[in-house]
């Protein structure tokens, strides 16, 4: 509902196999922007597969969006979701910024030339343009887990070693990248 009046985003598919084949809605702070999961044809290239949806009230007469199908309109063949819980009918907390401008989602399709892996990868949708957060080099998957309320902090899970503190053998690891930032070097003792 905005400014009184009711409209239709998108139709959920029905229970599957006992379970949902979709994902909770995530909503900006003000609820006028809407990313979720959904196999159904939304009118993209999406290859009967989930993958991430965005709603904008706020432009004219709104727009859907698929943040996670690929860049050059060619029919994706993987599957996105806003969190490794998506397919089992769970969504992560603050995976859209509260403005809305920022989305952070996981996917093993290549959306960006940087990754080379051909496995799950985080990734950020910021204000209509993709950007890769984990490495997109790993041969482990890496998945989206959250970000912060206003998306300057995004959080993914690895098990590549990315900071030299990082000296655990391959065990999944929860890392934050900071719009704008890098890595803090580790003081002595650290």
């Amino acid at each position: 509902v905005r400014n009184g009046e009711l409209s239709l985003v998108a139709t959920y598919p029905e229970l599957t196999d006992g379970g949902l084949s979709f994902s909770p809605a995530v909503l900006s702070a003000d609820g006028d922007q809407i990313a979720f999961a959904s196999d159904l044809p939304l009118g993209f290239a999406s290859g009967g597969l989930a993958q991430i949806y965005r709603y904008d009230a706020t432009v004219g007469a709104a727009s859907l969006s698929c943040i996670s199908c690929r860049p050059d309109g060619a029919t994706t063949t993987e599957i996105g979701s806003i969190s490794p819980l998506t397919l089992t009918g769970a969504a992560v907390v603050g995976t859209m910024s509260s403005d809305g401008r920022r989305v952070i989602f996981t996917t093993s399709s290549r959306l960006v030339p940087d990754d080379t892996n051909g496995v799950l990868d985080a990734y950020l949708w910021l204000d209509g343009e993709l950007h890769l957060i984990s490495s997109g080099r790993s041969p482990i998957n890496s998945y989206a887990s959250g970000a912060s309320a206003d998306g300057a902090e995004l959080y993914f899970t690895t098990a590549e070693s990315l900071v030299p503190q990082d000296i655990d053998n391959g065990v999944a690891d929860l890392y934050s990248a900071t719009v704008g930032g890098g890595f803090a070097a580790a003081a002595d003792g650290d």
